[in-house]
C-alpha cells in the first residue's frame, strides 16, 4: 500500500513519461552549460593571451585574436542564458546556439581554404572545431529528443526557472529485501552523502516522517516524506524556507525494485528548480557536475552495507558494519598493539572479500585485508597467498551462486589474535552453514593466517537466521 500527497506538485513522484521529459530536457540544458563552458575558456584564454595565440595561430594582427575571444564569451553568456530559459523556448532557442556552432566550423573550414593559418593554426582549429561540432551535434539530438518527449505528454513544463531532474540507477547482487533497511538508514545516508554532516529522523519512518539534515557547513533544513511505499520506494520534499541553498524547490526519491531472483536495481531522483537569478543558475550548473559522484558513493555504500549486514541485522548495527566503527567490540580485553577499530576494520574488509561483486573488486580487498603470503585453512581448503585465497574464494561462489557471508555477534579478540562467528546464506536469507573463523594479524592489522571450523559459533554468538 502506498501513500501520497496532493500538497504540492512532486516532480519525482510524477509519471515516467513526464520525469523522462524533464531528463530529456536537462540533459539539453547540460550540453549547452558544456558549449558555455567551453566558449568561456577558449575565449578568456584568446583575450588574456592574445600575442601568444596570434603567434600559434600564425596571425599578425593580435587584435583580431582578442575580438574573437571577446565574441566567444558574449556568446558562452548567451548560451547560459538560453540553458535555463523556459522549456517551451528552450527548442527554438537552442537550434540558434547550434546553427552558432556550425557557422564556427563552417569560418574554421573557410580559414583553412584561403591559406590564413600557420600548420599549429591549422592544428589548433582543427582541435576546436571537432569539440564544437561535437557540441552542436549533440545539442541537435538532445533537442529533437527532447522535442519527441515534450508533444508525448500533455503535463505543463514550462516552470519559470525550469525545474530540472537527475537520476540515477544501478543493479546490484543483492536483493530489494536486504537494501531497503540500508536505504531507510538516514545515519548512514548521512555518512555516505558528501554534502552532508548528519541526517536524523524526528519523527517514526513512514508516510509523512521529518528528518533534519545538515551540512558540513553546519547549516541545518527540514524534509518531509512526500510517499511511502514500504520495502520498495520513499519520496522527501525539502523546506527550502531555510534551505543553504539557492533553490526554490528540493525533491528526492529513493527507490529498490527486484531485477532478478537474486538481484535488485536501486536508484535515486533528484528534482531541483533553482531560485531566480544567475546565482541559482550557476548553482544549479555546479550541482549537475558534483550530482554524479555523489550519488554513485550513496548507492555503492548502500550495496556494500546491504552485502556485508546478516539479513536480520537492525539499521543501526548496518551504519556500523558499513563505517567501520562497531561499539563494544571487546569489553576489557588486553589487546597490546591491536587496537579495536583496525580488527573492526580487518573482519569487515574479509566479509567484502566473500561478497565483492566481481573478481576486481575482490582482488582489491583481498589486498587491502590479506597479508601477501597469507594462509586460509578450514575443512574443505588450505591455500596460501593472495591469489589463491581469491581463487578459493571465486570457486566457492561459483558452486554457490547468489549466495553471501555475514558476521554473527561480536569480535573476540587478544594480543595479534581475533576470532568471530559467520553464517553463509542462501538468496532467500536463509542459513546454509554457520562457524568460526580464528586469525592472526599482522602490525598493520591484515590477516596472516587464518583457520576456520565449521558448526556451532562461539558461546553467545546467536543468529535470528532460519535454518
Amino acid at each position: 500500500m502506498s501513500t501520497s500527497t496532493d500538497t504540492a506538485r512532486s516532480f519525482v513522484g510524477a509519471t515516467q513519461s513526464e520525469v523522462d521529459t524533464r531528463r530529456a530536457a536537462t540533459r539539453l540544458r547540460n550540453l549547452l552549460r558544456v558549449n558555455a563552458l567551453f566558449s568561456t575558456i577558449t575565449g578568456l584564454v584568446a583575450v588574456a593571451a592574445g600575442g601568444p595565440v596570434a603567434d600559434l595561430l600564425g596571425v599578425d594582427q593580435v587584435w583580431v585574436v582578442r575580438t574573437l575571444g571577446a565574441g566567444l564569451v558574449g556568446f558562452a553568456g548567451v548560451v547560459f542564458v538560453v540553458s535555463g530559459v523556459r522549456t517551451s523556448l528552450l527548442r527554438p532557442a537552442s537550434l540558434v546556439v547550434s546553427i552558432g556552432d556550425l557557422g564556427w566550423v563552417a569560418g574554421t573550414l573557410v580559414t583553412f581554404a584561403l591559406g590564413w593559418l600557420s600548420t599549429s593554426g591549422v592544428a589548433a582549429m582543427v582541435a576546436t572545431g571537432v569539440v564544437v561540432l561535437g557540441l552542436g551535434l549533440a545539442q541537435l539530438r538532445a533537442r529533437a529528443a527532447a522535442a519527441r518527449a515534450i508533444g508525448a505528454s500533455e503535463a505543463d513544463y514550462d516552470e519559470v526557472p525550469p525545474v530540472e531532474i537527475v537520476t540515477f540507477d544501478r543493479r546490484a547482487a543483492v536483493t530489494a529485501e536486504q537494501l531497503w533497511p540500508v536505504m531507510i538508514d538516514h545515519e548512514l545516508y548521512a555518512k555516505l552523502a558528501l554534502n552532508l554532516k548528519a541526517a536524523t529522523s524526528l519523527t517514526p519512518d513512514g508516510f509523512g516522517f521529518q528528518r533534519s539534515c545538515t551540512d558540513a557547513s553546519g547549516r541545518s533544513w527540514s524534509e518531509t516524506c512526500t510517499l511511502w511505499e514500504p520495502g520498495r520506494r520513499f519520496d522527501v520534499d525539502v523546506d527550502t524556507s531555510d534551505y543553504p541553498y539557492p533553490l526554490a524547490r528540493m525533491q528526492g526519491s529513493w527507490r529498490v525494485e527486484p531485477a532478478d531472483p537474486s538481484g535488485s536495481i536501486v536508484g535515486m531522483t533528484f528534482a531541483f528548480q533553482p531560485t531566480p537569478g544567475i546565482r541559482g543558475r550557476l548553482f544549479v550548473a555546479v550541482m549537475h557536475l558534483a550530482f554524479p559522484p555523489i550519488l554513485k558513493r550513496i548507492v555503492r555504500g548502500w550495496i556494500r552495507a546491504a552485502t556485508t549486514s546478516s539479513p536480520h541485522d537492525t539499521v543501526g548495527s548496518m551504519t556500523s558494519q558499513v563505517v567501520g566503527t562497531v561499539p563494544d567490540l571487546v569489553d576489557d580485553q588486553d589487546m597490546n598493539d591491536t587496537n579495536d577499530n583496525d580488527l573492526t576494520t580487518t573482519v569487515t574488509g574479509y566479509f567484502e572479500c566473500w561478497n565483492a561483486l566481481d573478481d576486481t573488486a575482490r582482488a582489491a580487498a583481498i589486498e587491502r585485508t590479506w597479508a601477501p603470503d597469507a594462509t586460509s585453512t578450514d575443512p574443505v581448503a588450505a591455500v596460501a597467498g593472495r591469489d589463491a585465497i581469491a581463487a578459493m574464494m571465486a570457486a566457492t561462489l561459483d558452486t554457490y551462486p547468489g549466495h553471501r557471508f555475514a558476521q554473527i555477534g561480536d569480535l573476540d579478540a587478544h594480543h595479534d589474535m581475533v576470532r568471530w562467528g559467520w553464517e553463509m546464506v542462501d538468496p532467500n536469507g536463509q542459513r546454509v552453514i554457520d562457524g568460526i573463523d580464528i586469525a592472526s594479524v599482522d602490525d598493520q592489522g591484515r590477516l596472516v593466517n587464518l583457520t576456520g571450523f565449521f558448526g556451532a559459533p562461539i558461546p553467545g554468538m546467536t543468529s535470528t537466521t532460519t535454518s
